[in-house]
C-alpha cells in the first residue's frame, strides 16, 4: 500500500510540465539563497554586532523565504494542473 501511493506520487512529479518544472528549480534555489543569506547575516549578527533590531530581520527573512519556496512549488503545481485540464 504504501509504495503505491509514493510510485503514484513518483509519476505525478515526473508529469509536470517544462514551465512549472523551471518555476520550481529557480523558485527553490532563490529561496534556498535567501534563506541562506539571512543565516549568515544572522551568524554575524550573533558573533560581532549584537543588533537585536537586525536579528528580528533576519528571522523575518528566514520564515519568508521558507514562505516564499511553499507559494512557488504549490502555485507551479496549480499552473501545471490548469495548464493540463484546460
Amino acid at each position: 500500500m504504501k509504495h503505491e501511493i509514493r510510485d503514484k506520487i513518483v509519476k505525478e512529479i515526473e508529469n509536470i510540465g517544462k514551465i512549472p518544472r523551471a518555476i520550481i528549480k529557480y523558485g527553490s534555489i532563490a529561496s534556498v539563497l535567501l534563506f541562506i543569506g539571512a543565516a549568515a547575516v544572522y551568524a554575524y549578527n550573533n558573533y560581532y554586532i549584537n543588533s537585536f533590531e537586525l536579528m528580528n530581520n533576519c528571522i523575518a527573512m528566514m520564515k519568508t523565504s521558507t514562505t516564499i519556496l511553499a507559494e512557488i512549488i504549490i502555485g507551479s503545481l496549480i499552473i501545471d494542473h490548469i495548464s493540463k485540464n484546460y
